[in-house]
């Protein structure tokens, strides 16, 4: 990392949530905002970037992370794991409350954020918790916790089963303008399943989770929304006739939003004939069917963002057998070239839509309080990713900066890379 006042970047293509801009250009950047565009040159700045063959790029927001910290620093710390969200273009990042203990009290909202900002060079917030030790029987402190610094609650993890604690939570949380972050699975339906339920469960011999555990969730979450005329988001999204509710209950007037993550749009159920650990995640990896309603819904602009659900576990646990092993991935640093490959590159949407899906989309949802969050102008704070499309390069223990390996994508040749992260009048170099 390098601190700075003035930083100079030439001959760079600069894309944001508006499109292609000028190119090449030349940026200059002073104290922490862009100071000018276009074709000036700054020669004297304190670091000069050839930006040749390079996308300048807003800084990306991660509404779903997973940080471990407190209670399992041995998967991942809040230092490690906004890091790695850091050298994948993630300037913004949410952490998800299920730690051990889980984030469920003002106190340890205001405990998380403080140590953030002493580890973290990148902004990372607070999720709380919906109820009281996410056991689903009490709300927790939502208005304090939102005095506090959050105003996001989620018992990811957990999907809140009891429908009149999880009304009361919506009705509650409307009196701040807060949001409730569903995970939306029916326990009682999944029951011990390891993965998707369908002809590859049976095929494996390993118990299924149908799609029923999620479709359920979101009828009554929507019904929900729909009486308390609350704000709903739900978050990993994986199936096609949970989509279908989705549009619906959009086209219904109600305020639902929706996100979708990565490995959902790459891997469908028959990745798993390996039985690859590293492939276990909740909601599970579903049919080709799921995974090609999932791309269609991010085109047409169903899909409101894309957000990692980086998961972190030890080497040891995903290494037990397949019923043992936890569920879980990573995927913070790799998600931004891994969509760029499998989206943009083909023509599936354009490298605005994806900018939006990770910058200003996520934003609104959380009502991030940088209101320019996936643009680049003059006269705005600089928080920047540097991305060369062409650069290849292997994801592995030397080049990761989470503490976990629980990645498929692990050992594997990656197309593009992210360069430089510019935030906070720093340079990070990666």
């Amino acid at each position: 990392m390098k601190k700075f006042k003035s930083l100079y970047i030439k001959n760079i293509t600069v894309y944001d949530i508006k499109g292609k801009k000028k190119s090449p250009q030349n940026i200059y950047i002073e104290n922490g905002i862009v100071s000018d565009m276009g074709k000036n040159t700054y020669p004297n700045a304190d670091i000069v970037i050839d930006g040749e063959d390079c996308l300048l790029l807003p800084g990306l927001i991660d509404i779903h992370e997973h940080l471990r910290e407190p209670g399992e620093e041995h998967k991942e710390t809040i230092a490690s794991g906004a890091l790695a969200a850091l050298a994948g273009g993630f300037t913004d990042i949410y952490a998800m409350p299920n730690t051990k203990p889980p984030i469920d009290t003002p106190e340890k909202v205001k405990f998380n954020l403080m140590k953030a900002k002493e580890v973290a060079y990148n902004n990372v917030h607070v999720i709380g918790s919906i109820t009281k030790g996410q056991r689903g029987e009490s709300l927790a402190e939502l208005g304090l916790m939102a005095k506090y610094g959050t105003t996001v609650f989620s018992d990811d993890g957990k999907w809140v089963s009891n429908a009149r604690i999880m009304r009361y939570a919506l009705e509650y949380t409307k009196m701040f303008n807060g949001l409730i972050i569903s995970h939306a699975e029916d326990l009682s339906l999944t029951g011990n399943g390891q993965i998707h339920e369908g002809e590859i469960s049976t095929l494996l011999g390993l118990s299924g989770i149908p799609e029923v555990s999620e479709t359920c969730a979101i009828a009554r979450d929507i019904d929900l929304a729909r009486f308390t005329k609350a704000k709903l988001h739900i978050t990993h999204i994986s199936t096609e006739q949970g989509l279908k509710m989705i549009k619906q209950a959009k086209l219904d007037g109600l305020k639902i939003s929706v996100d979708v993550t990565p490995h959902h749009i790459f891997f469908t159920d028959e990745n798993l004939t390996n039985f690859d650990t590293n492939l276990k995640v909740k909601p599970p990896i579903r049919s080709r069917r799921d995974r090609d309603s999932i791309i269609r819904a991010i085109k047409n602009g169903l899909v409101d963002a894309i957000a990692t659900d980086h998961a972190p576990h030890s080497k040891e646990e995903k290494e037990l057998e397949f019923v043992e092993a936890p569920f879980g991935i990573i995927g913070n640093q790799i998600a931004f070239p891994i969509l760029y490959k499998r989206l943009v590159v083909p023509g599936i949407i354009t490298l605005k839509q994806l900018l939006k899906l990770l910058t200003s989309n996520p934003a609104n949802i959380v009502q991030l309080k940088n209101k320019n969050k996936g643009s680049i102008k003059k006269g705005i704070e600089a928080d920047l990713f540097i991305f060369n499309p062409n650069e290849k390069w292997t994801f592995s223990k030397e080049t990761s900066f989470s503490l976990s390996e629980n990645s498929p994508f692990f050992n594997k040749s990656i197309d593009g890379k992210i360069k430089y992260v510019i935030l906070k009048n720093q340079l990070h170099i990666f």
